[in-house]
């Protein structure tokens, strides 16, 4: 979420406890935002964004020159993640209900972490942006059958991220209703991030229609976000 990002990045980068010396891993929608909030914290340490998720990376030109040496952009996804006792802290914003199978992304970046690391965690609760799920299934025939979303509630998320090994946990979930400011850069993220996949289905010119139907009914007015929101740590032994 691009215009909700810095204001939920900051809240992450706040329950992250940096020192300044770690190296950090993060994973967004929003590369251009986390990059310079995150490295900033960082005075003496390194980050590693991971942007494969979705198509928002940018390129090693775009960042300033004085992060360059310090900023590691890898061209992976969350559940293509391979690396062991790699960095000390792993955000992950906004990407984690995408993925089916959480329990097989949870597992790998416990084992990206080294011992004693910190996993930060925010992404859609069951509840988020259900007036907008709501118009959706209103107005695109069998909804459900396109929309690929899975959502956790805080008993799965902490039944899960237990079983990948991860020990105390602070998971909650968090009301952030957001006024709707840039209904063009709303409408553009939507678009990208589920509706153009959902009307894939469908013949170009029923997209186009039900494409304007959902956003005629949608209106502006207030995103009812609904995030779950996640602390836990590898252990050190």
């Amino acid at each position: 979420m691009p215009f909700a990002m810095e204001e939920i990045l900051l809240e992450c980068l706040e329950l992250a406890e940096f020192t300044g010396d770690e190296t950090v891993m993060v994973i967004g929608l929003a590369p251009a935002i986390e990059i310079p909030l995150t490295i900033s914290r960082l005075a003496r340490g390194k980050l590693v964004v991971l942007q494969g998720d979705w198509d928002f990376g940018i390129d090693a030109s775009a960042l300033h020159p004085r992060d360059r040496t310090r900023v590691e952009l890898l061209n992976l996804k969350s559940n293509e993640v391979e690396l062991e006792d790699a960095v000390d802290r792993v955000i992950s914003i906004g990407v984690m209900g995408a993925y089916a199978d959480k329990l097989d992304v949870y597992k790998r970046l416990f084992r990206a972490l080294k011992p004693g690391g910190l996993f930060v965690l925010d992404m859609g609760a069951p509840e988020n942006m259900a007036s907008i799920w709501a118009v959706a299934r209103q107005v695109i025939p069998n909804f459900g059958d396109h929309f690929f979303f899975t959502y956790q509630d805080e008993e799965e998320a902490t039944r899960e991220l237990i079983s990948a090994g991860f020990i105390d946990l602070d998971v909650s979930i968090v009301p952030a209703p957001m006024e709707i400011m840039s209904p063009d850069l709303f409408m553009a993220f939507v678009k990208r991030i589920f509706l153009s996949q959902v009307l894939a289905d469908f013949p170009a010119e029923t997209a186009v229609a039900l494409e304007k139907e959902f956003f005629g009914q949608l209106g502006a007015g207030v995103i009812d976000f609904v995030r779950l929101r996640v602390r836990a740590r590898r252990p050190i032994r």
